[in-house]
């Protein structure tokens, strides 16, 4: 647990939000990771969550820093063989209480080096439909490749 560099965008009835204090969590095993961002606003009543899920693992061969990946909604991207990643956007007025729940269409992932030696920075934006209105949802983090 710790907190994600940026978290921002629009998801369901939250217009636009940006939080400095997002919670980061990430739960990671083998081939496997899950990254979630949660930012709670309780004055303005809303919650927005990001869970990007990584099969193939942070440490797939493919997210080298100078990376730049594109997945589909089915999560595959040319050229990173084994390696999937999608995201869910879930936003209501307060936290786990949500009134939007979905995947997103398509998600962009950025890899870069991090602020110390052997860490990586991963940048995604994850695009998501809204009764036909597309919204967007960025978000950093650092993590250790290993």
């Amino acid at each position: 647990v710790g907190q994600a560099e940026v978290f921002q965008g629009a998801l369901g009835e939250i217009g636009s939000f940006t939080s400095q204090a997002a919670e980061l969590r990430i739960t990671a095993s083998g081939s496997y990771a899950s990254v979630r961002i949660d930012a709670v606003n309780t004055a303005a009543r809303w919650w927005a969550m990001n869970n990007l899920t990584i099969s193939g693992g942070l440490a797939h061969a493919a997210l080298q820093p100078g990376t730049h990946l594109t997945f589909s909604r089915a999560g595959a991207a040319p050229g990173a063989a084994g390696l999937r990643v999608t995201a869910l956007g879930c936003s209501g007025p307060s936290r786990n209480v949500y009134t939007y729940d979905r995947n997103a269409d398509s998600v962009d992932v950025d890899v870069m080096p991090g602020s110390e030696e052997g860490r990586n920075r991963m940048v995604f934006t994850a695009h998501f439909d809204h009764g036909g209105a597309m919204q967007t949802v960025q978000g950093s983090f650092e993590y250790d490749p290993r």
